[in-house]
């Protein structure tokens, strides 16, 4: 069965899949790389560890693994920093749950998720952890700065590196969620792996229609005070998502009028790149002013309606 991993993580999977199966079992990983799901990752590996079929790529089907797909293996746990710092009580708790007989599990796995937010105390409790594992114990830690750990705890780890994600496997890992392929296209490239539950996001509202609705308004800009107004009352949150559209494709449209090709393919914006480029960059440039002046304390109606008329000004220009 395949590794149930994010994308740009097979690679590094399938190492210690051909670890796993020579018996190289270490007590301490870092798993590092770009983006969430580094904790998920560690999960698999728990998985893969206490398969009856393994250790190696989970078979999927034992009881086992059909127990740590609902979450319900006592010897596997996630500990996540407590208001942003994993604290000393918690690498304690680890500690004291891989000292308990396992009347289950081959092995008795925690994830420490976001390890490089640890307090100097707690990481000096792990590497005291780290010196004198349990036989029957694996940690597992992910960090997306591995150079905030101690160079000690550090070099008692196996560390694991997660490549970034192509395009095209983020694509390909957003359909294998469901998307449809020209809304996975837009949502990988406005969010890439960086938000939890982009599916359920993008369904929510509606990202084809949006980014349809982002080249309309812009093609048009008939009314640019009635345009701010059509936002009036809307949240920030979808606000954000239409302003990173408009920004994605200006810059679509600047890079087609340099004549680059494959630019534009997902936002419609091939028509907005007849404003040449030194309007684009212009266009691009409000856009993004605009996107700043909404994540503070603007009112975002105010600075939608100058938004809406600096772009009909430099695009009076061309027309």
């Amino acid at each position: 069965m395949p590794w149930r991993v994010g994308p740009g993580q097979q690679a590094a999977f399938r190492l210690l899949e051909t670890a796993l199966a020579r018996g190289q079992v270490a007590h301490a990983y870092l798993f590092t790389g770009p983006g969430p799901g580094l904790a998920q990752a560690g999960l698999e590996l728990a998985r893969a560890l206490n398969c009856l079929e393994g250790p190696g790529e989970p078979c999927g089907v034992c009881l086992h693994c059909r127990r740590s797909a609902r979450g319900n293996l006592a010897d596997v746990g996630v500990v996540e920093p407590d208001q942003g710092t994993m604290k000393l009580a918690q690498v304690r708790n680890v500690q004291r749950a891989l000292g308990m007989v396992s009347h289950e599990s081959r092995y008795k796995v925690w994830i420490l998720d976001r390890a490089d937010t640890m307090s100097a105390e707690a990481s000096n409790s792990l590497l005291k952890l780290l010196e004198d594992p349990p036989g029957d114990a694996v940690l597992v830690l992910t960090a997306t700065s591995p150079s905030s750990l101690p160079a000690t705890v550090l070099s008692r780890c196996q560390v694991v590196r997660f490549s970034p994600p192509s395009p095209q496997e983020l694509v390909e890992d957003l359909c294998r969620q469901g998307l449809p392929p020209d809304e996975a296209a837009i949502a990988s490239r406005l969010w890439g792996t960086d938000t939890p539950g982009i599916v359920e996001t993008s369904r929510s509202i509606g990202l084809v229609g949006l980014a349809e609705r982002v080249v309309q308004d812009l093609s048009s800009l008939g009314d640019p005070l009635e345009l701010g107004a059509s936002w009036e009352g809307v949240g920030k949150g979808l606000l954000g998502v239409y302003l990173d559209l408009a920004i994605l494709a200006l810059r679509d449209a600047y890079l087609l009028a340099w004549g680059l090709e494959g630019a534009g393919q997902t936002t419609g914006a091939s028509s907005l790149s007849a404003w040449g480029p030194g309007r684009l960059e212009q266009c691009l440039g409000i856009a993004l002013r605009t996107r700043g002046y909404v994540e503070g304390n603007v009112n975002t109606r105010l600075a939608l309606d100058v938004m809406f008329l600096d772009l009909e000004e430099v695009v009076r220009g061309c027309q």
